[in-house]
């Protein structure tokens, strides 16, 4: 005899990434975000999980039905912001002394799993089973910064608005490009996950849920390095020395 209950558990996680357009003297880029490579199976990541989930000696049966998978991605659009001064845009994570102008993105990375517990009413054993797994990669905020003394058209803020429109546009594009992979990835995890025997409900919940979670954020890293280094493509002091030449003065 079986005995059934459901339980919810949500893992998220964020980022911030700044780009920046600085002056044609500035050779200093944008601060690298902390990466490790991505890949992995779900396997390897089990062993991270401390302390160690109770279980009982029986083992648990396999699932009827495999877990409902779900994504969400999406890229908003950018907002400029012509309200703060130079000098506070310079102080903001990745700016520096000569910074013009500035784009803040906000990644944003979501785990929704829902579990089904099973118990068996003679043995006392009971299982934890995953039954819909959803997940949310999405770049959330893009905030186009430009110094409130260059007003909108200008020579200066029509500069400034473009080269920052060319993030805006490279994280959209590193977004869409990276997002299948991602998915499959996470889709793949959650085809590999088995039900665990546990007298704690939360725990075996947590020992499902967080190797997913481990996974995502490895996958969010790896998107962070790729990110940043396309960024940097167009942060360059000669791209700089163009973009400042398009108006007669700073």
């Amino acid at each position: 005899l079986l005995s059934c209950n459901v339980f919810d558990l949500e893992f998220e996680t964020d980022c911030i990434g700044p780009s920046t357009m600085d002056s044609a003297k500035d050779d200093v880029m944008n601060s690298p975000h902390p990466h490790r490579p991505a890949g992995g199976r779900l396997a390897a990541l089990l062993g991270l999980l401390l302390p160690a989930v109770p279980t009982l000696a029986a083992e648990c049966p396999p699932a009827l039905e495999p877990a409902t998978f779900e994504w969400e991605q999406f890229v908003v659009d950018p907002v400029i912001d012509n309200s703060q001064t130079q000098q506070w845009i310079q102080t903001q994570p990745g700016g520096n002394p000569r910074t013009r102008a500035q784009t803040r993105s906000h990644v944003q990375t979501k785990i929704d799993l829902k579990f089904q517990y099973q118990t068996d009413k003679l043995s006392g054993v009971t299982c934890a089973y995953l039954k819909k797994a959803k997940f949310l990669f999405a770049i959330d905020e893009l905030r186009v910064f430009i110094p409130d003394r260059f007003k909108p058209g200008t020579c200066q803020f029509t500069t400034l608005e473009t080269h920052e429109r060319e993030h805006v546009a490279l994280s959209r594009a590193a977004l869409q490009e990276a997002a299948p992979q991602i998915e499959q990835e996470m889709r793949r995890a959650v085809q590999e996950v088995k039900p665990i025997p546990s007298e704690d409900k939360q725990k075996a919940g947590q020992a499902i849920g967080q190797p997913l979670a481990a996974l995502l954020k490895t996958q969010k890293e790896a998107f962070n390095a790729r990110h940043n280094a396309r960024q940097k493509t167009i942060d360059t002091p000669q791209n700089y020395a163009v973009v400042e030449g398009y108006c007669p003065s700073w």
